[in-house]
């Protein structure tokens, strides 16, 4: 299923996105399919090892989407910062976290739109935070 997404603003701190992630659809009691990557009755311990090797992705395309989206807003000051907080899969026993918050400055966002920072650097000013 679609992320569902919902946005908050906060004066003094900027604008929030939270969003809930999924990652299989449970296909009987015992087996699970992952769509957005062809896979089928798969076991929990398959698709949970799925998962584990997907998350450094999965981090670096949230990267990039809040790259991309959060450049866009134009309604923020520059020390405002643009959030998006991940409510993560349940993946039992993979040792990740259970809620990621990715945030970037707003002026930082504008150098980038600017061309004064590179895709590169400003993906490295994106604070990660895992939360367990």
């Amino acid at each position: 299923s679609s992320p569902s997404v919902s946005y908050e603003r906060l004066s003094n701190v900027g604008a929030i996105f939270n969003v809930k992630v999924y990652s299989s659809n449970i296909d009987s009691k015992d087996t699970y399919s992952m769509p957005t990557q062809g896979t089928e009755n798969m076991s929990k311990e398959a698709r949970n090892q799925k998962v584990k090797t997907l998350y450094p992705a999965f981090i670096d395309q949230m990267k990039d989407a809040l790259v991309d989206y959060g450049r866009i807003i134009n309604s923020l000051e520059d020390d405002n910062s643009v959030v998006i907080r991940v409510r993560m899969t349940e993946c039992e026993d993979c040792g990740l976290p259970d809620k990621v918050e990715l945030s970037v400055k707003m002026g930082d966002l504008k150098a980038f739109d600017m061309q004064k920072l590179s895709r590169d650097a400003i993906k490295g000013k994106i604070a990660v935070k895992e939360i367990k």
